[in-house]
């Protein structure tokens, strides 16, 4: 999907979804996140999985600020409730 559309934030935040929980890629995840944002800085995703890479690379002090702008962008997004428990809980443990 990348491939045939370099220029779609999905496809490369879904990416790093995959790198982040499915094989447990932390750089590839904050390396798609991260050109998701530079395609669209208001897909709040994106942050999202910046902030957990880092937690997954033991940065939850560098996370909280991407976490915090996923919620930001989020208002009316259905996943908001999920994005607030990382902030609000603060429990990395996972």
């Amino acid at each position: 999907m990348i491939e045939l559309d370099s220029s779609s934030d999905y496809a490369f935040c879904m990416r790093g979804y995959v790198n982040l929980f499915r094989l447990n890629d932390l750089d590839s995840a904050l390396a798609d996140a991260k050109k998701a944002t530079q395609i669209s800085q208001s897909y709040p995703a994106s942050y999202e999985v910046q902030g957990l890479a880092l937690i997954g690379k033991e940065n939850p002090g560098e996370a909280i600020p991407w976490l915090e702008r996923a919620v930001n962008r989020s208002k009316k997004d259905p996943f908001l409730s999920y994005r607030l428990r990382f902030l609000h809980s603060r429990d990395f443990s996972w």
